[in-house]
């Protein structure tokens, strides 16, 4: 199971990512995007480059041997969503701006395929997110 957590930078998709690692039991890998980015030296960020990242993340997933891939991604456009093709969408919409100009102006808050939203920095949409997740009990 992919499950994309996306948002603008500094909305807490790394810290919800890591909050989901604690429930599922080792059988999890993750995948966060500014790590990969480093490891493989891809600086690019057009939107081409972009959407090439993109299939590296989801290429990444596919190859996991473990249940659960997160790919901890600002994914700003819905053609990055539609790349990683995520079973679960966790969208952090927890702030309206980004200190990045250009990642705000090509941000698209439309929803692709299986959609949850967190408007709020308050631990009460976990148990939420986990009743969505087969397997994972709080």
């Amino acid at each position: 199971m992919i499950i994309l957590v996306y948002g603008l930078p500094g909305c807490g998709k790394t810290t919800l990512s890591k909050k989901l690692i604690a429930y599922s039991n080792g059988d999890c890998d993750i995948f966060h995007a500014d790590e990969i980015r480093e490891k493989f030296n891809r600086g690019d960020l057009s939107i081409n480059g972009k959407i090439k990242f993109a299939k590296l993340l989801k290429e990444l997933a596919d190859n996991s041997n473990k249940s659960i891939q997160i790919v901890d991604f600002v994914a700003p456009t819905k053609e990055m969503r539609e790349v990683i093709n995520a079973d679960l969408n966790i969208w952090v919409n927890t702030k309206e701006t980004s200190p990045y100009k250009k990642t705000n102006e090509i941000f698209d808050r439309e929803k692709y395929g299986n959609v949850y939203e967190i408007n709020s920095n308050e631990d009460d949409y976990m148990s939420d997110i986990l009743q969505i997740i087969q397997g994972w009990r709080v």
